[in-house]
Formats: C-alpha cells, structure tokens, sequence
C-alpha cells in the first residue's frame, strides 16, 4: 500500500483501512481478496487460472496442465517429478513451470513471470482441494483419462517412496 502523508498511517495500518478491519467484510470478502482471487476453469489442456497481473494490471492467464497437477496432488513439486520422465521420452507438459508451496498458507503456486513486457511474478495460489477437485472433474469430464492419471500417479508415489 502506498504511505500517504495525511498523519494518519499508524491507525490505517492498525485497523486495516480506513473503517476498520471487520467494515470491508461486512458483505463477505474484501476488494481486494475478490481481486486477487484467481478465476479457474477446467479445461481439455489443464486447469485455466486466470489472474490479474499485479505489475501491469493486465488480466493473464496460466495452464496448470494435468501431468503438473497430478504431480502436485501427491505433495511432488512437478519440476522434481516429470523431468526424469520427460527426459525417457514421455510427452507430459507443453511447459514445465516451477512449482513452490507456501507452507504457512499451504497452498501451491506456479513461478511464472507476466508475459507482457513487465515480466512481474504471476503467482497465484492454488489449494490441495481446488488441486484434488480438479482432477476429479476432470476425470468425470473426459478431459483426463483415467488410464494416464493411474498410471502417472503411481510412477509419482513410487518416486516419491524412494526419496
């Protein structure tokens, strides 16, 4: 938040704006969490988000493809998982991104620059249950076939048992 210089930043930040931390969530959620809550939408190629660019203010939008996803449900950050894979001949992802987790929120997040010209971190975080729920729909859907989520997972857990 940029300081002002009004005199009165130490009761702003105390009380979390202007009319207290309780008035922005009278309605539910704050501006603020509603702008910066990712939109999500299953696709054939992944799980859409779509954010807005926090650096340029332009709306942007990232596939968490379902190989990464997969790789994510069983706690694997899928650069660790899939590279090994890939590197033997498997076409898994268009584009492998770099996955951490937020261990105090524990939540996922992709580490993608905007691919306008502001290059500002797109990280939008991504819960175990949105992770889980995914799939499932995209299970139910047909846009995951169940063969490859088996087969996936079970390459996944066995990687993730031998350390």
């Amino acid at each position: 938040m940029a300081k002002n210089n009004y005199g009165f930043d130490d009761i702003v930040e105390a009380q979390q704006g202007i009319f207290g931390r309780d008035a922005a969530t009278i309605a539910g959620d704050s501006a603020m969490d509603n702008y910066q809550r990712p939109k999500l939408e299953l696709t054939q190629d992944g799980l859409k988000i779509g954010l807005t660019c926090e650096g340029c203010g332009m709306d942007r939008h990232i596939i968490a493809e379902y190989a990464e996803l997969i790789s994510l449900k069983y706690g694997v950050p899928p650069q660790n998982s899939l590279p090994p894979l890939i590197q033997q001949g498997h076409r898994l992802v268009e584009s492998l991104a770099q996955w951490g987790y937020d261990p105090e929120q524990q939540m996922w997040h992709p580490n993608i620059p905007c691919p306008g010209g502001c290059r500002w971190p797109l990280r939008p975080l991504i819960t175990p249950g949105e992770i889980n729920g995914s799939i499932k729909n995209a299970l139910e859907k047909g846009f995951l076939a169940k063969d490859f989520h088996d087969r996936l997972a079970n390459t996944i857990v066995q990687m993730k048992q031998r350390g």
